[in-house]
């Protein structure tokens, strides 16, 4: 160029020479290297679906020196809970900036779906001579049980349990991929198991109820006999146990479960004529 102040565009690093003549003596120079940076290439993924109930991370990409969302976030990944977004397509932006201050732009569209609204329904008490079905629910792609089977819907025999808590759970997919989960406790009784033998009609009052883990039990018509008592957790689990003899036709006791996390407990009494449940609740 042979203009006083030339505008350069270079692809490449360069570096530029200029000469200066007044005809007779020429002087020549060499400016600084003009150093050409590649622009930033952002690799968030194609618009994508997510579930309701789970989240998805966006990344885009290491070695920049800022990152800019649309959500405010300034991290390299953007951990998206799907919990805290409307259902249907959300839109999701971000601008990278290098050390040279080059920057690029890129956009995502996460699309919110509902997951299987799957439900077993409330805890279930059965005799060892009965048997129930657990239903997941009809119009799912896909099932899977606890107990390893994949159908709707499973059999659950108190025959082959015994007597017992049992925990079951099943997982449902829906035609989008999304899937939920649904527990449910089975209690199993002996067919004898509520009292049959008793002289007189029984009854168990069990207060207050919630607690923050301090229960009064009162026992009301027992035989004299011993009587163990058992508290499961959610997961079926023998969280505590104790023997008691009952002396008297009225007993009254108290269970202190003040060191359980809060939470719903299953209470059974089990004795040779009697296996009675309750359910507990420390707040």
């Amino acid at each position: 160029s042979t203009l006083p102040n030339p505008v350069v565009s270079p692809s490449v690093t360069t570096a530029y020479i200029l000469q200066l003549s007044d005809g007779i003596d020429t002087v020549t120079t060499t400016s600084p290297f003009i150093i050409v940076d590649i622009l930033p290439i952002i690799t968030l993924p194609s618009d994508t679906s997510v579930c309701q109930n789970s989240s998805i991370v966006l990344d885009a990409g290491a070695g920049y020196a800022t990152y800019s969302w649309s959500d405010g976030s300034t991290q390299q990944t953007n951990n998206i809970n799907a919990n805290n977004l409307p259902l249907g397509s959300t839109m999701y932006y971000v601008t990278v900036t290098n050390t040279l201050g080059c920057s690029a732009f890129d956009s995502v569209d996460v699309n919110v779906v509902t997951p299987p609204n799957i439900n077993l329904g409330p805890d279930q008490s059965i005799l060892t001579s009965t048997s129930t079905v657990l239903d997941a629910g009809a119009g799912y792609m896909q099932y899977l049980w606890s107990t390893g089977e994949t159908t709707q819907t499973i059999i659950v025999d108190g025959a082959q349990l015994g007597v017992g808590i049992y925990d079951y759970w099943a997982q449902a997919w829906s035609a989008n991929d999304c899937y939920a989960t649904d527990s449910i406790l089975v209690i199993v009784n002996n067919d004898i198991g509520i009292g049959d033998d008793q002289s007189d009609e029984y009854f168990v009052n069990v207060y207050p109820n919630p607690s923050k883990g301090l229960f009064n039990i009162e026992l009301n018509g027992f035989k004299k006999e011993n009587i163990n008592i058992y508290v499961y957790n959610a997961q079926a689990q023998l969280v505590y146990q104790r023997s008691y003899d009952v002396l008297n036709h009225q007993e009254n006791l108290r269970l202190d479960l003040r060191e359980m996390a809060r939470g719903v407990y299953t209470l059974r009494f089990n004795s040779k004529t009697v296996n009675h449940i309750e359910k507990l609740i420390v707040k």
